[in-house]
């Protein structure tokens, strides 16, 4: 499974996405004004809502909801300090959210790498872009809210022309598996 979650570059006041598989659009998102805590919904193309991400308040590290609207909610939260990785947990087991050296995350269920996501790292009059690549069985919801979640957390906007994006040269926990491609 491919996916791409574009950044509108020149949107009034709140953050837009496009998010496609394959080329086509299957949903939209957008960041909700005047929110105390940082808030993206999530919509398919006729405009219903089928998520949101809010960003809730920690001490020490970052945690983010995914509020669905049957009322079920998932977390995605911060684990170290020193190592920039997040655990979401689900009722098929835990993922791993791992960033590796450059713009890139490696996803991990147990033991298995079972996605990446990648970013653009030269802005020139538009947004971030970011690139998923998963094995078929990955949940599409659970993707798209990891790849918002690390543009809230990591990317701040900017109302520059050109934007370069440094890398991560921090330590990585666990390294991506070099060899792996999305399962079909």
């Amino acid at each position: 499974m491919n996916l791409t979650i574009t950044q509108k570059r020149f949107s009034f006041l709140t953050d837009k996405y496009d998010i496609k598989e394959d080329e086509f659009l299957i949903y939209r998102a957008e960041s909700i004004l005047f929110s105390f805590q940082k808030k993206i919904k999530i919509t398919d193309l006729f405009n219903i809502e089928k998520f949101r991400i809010t960003k809730t308040i920690t001490l020490f590290h970052p945690t983010y909801e995914i509020e669905y609207k049957n009322g079920s909610n998932l977390t995605i939260e911060g684990k170290s300090l020193l190592y920039d990785y997040f655990v979401l947990k689900i009722p098929e087991g835990i993922y791993e959210i791992h960033h590796q050296k450059g713009l890139k995350l490696a996803i991990f269920n147990k033991e298995e790498q079972i996605a990446e996501i990648r970013k653009n790292r030269i802005k020139v009059f538009k947004g971030d872009e970011y690139y998923i690549s998963a094995n078929s069985d990955v949940r599409k919801d659970l993707l798209i809210a990891i790849c918002l979640v690390w543009d809230i957390n990591d990317f701040k906007n900017s109302d520059n022309a050109v934007t370069i994006d440094l890398e991560n040269i921090g330590p990585v926990k666990r390294n991506a598996d070099q060899n792996w491609t999305p399962i079909r």
